[in-house]
């Protein structure tokens, strides 16, 4: 297992935590993982997100690089 140390946290924080881990009956130790590891899952779904909402506005674009949005539709549309 890794290890890490966080310094120079302020006192406001560290007594917000303490009493939120007291609340949830674990140690701040713990909520730190817990929020840590939640922060990784978190930005590891938004850049699957991301990642995959590139690719579906690069295909909807298609070869003339414009997008298929709304506006290009109508103006099609009006064009007929």
């Amino acid at each position: 297992m890794a290890q890490m140390v966080v310094r120079n946290i302020p006192q406001q924080v560290m007594d917000n935590l303490r009493a939120l881990a007291q609340a949830e009956r674990v140690s701040v130790e713990e909520l730190a993982r817990r929020a840590l590891a939640e922060a990784g899952e978190e930005g590891r779904r938004w850049r699957d997100f991301v990642r995959w909402s590139e690719r579906r506005l690069a295909k909807q674009r298609g070869r003339s690089g414009r997008s298929a949005g709304s506006a290009n539709l109508i103006r099609a549309d009006r064009e007929r």
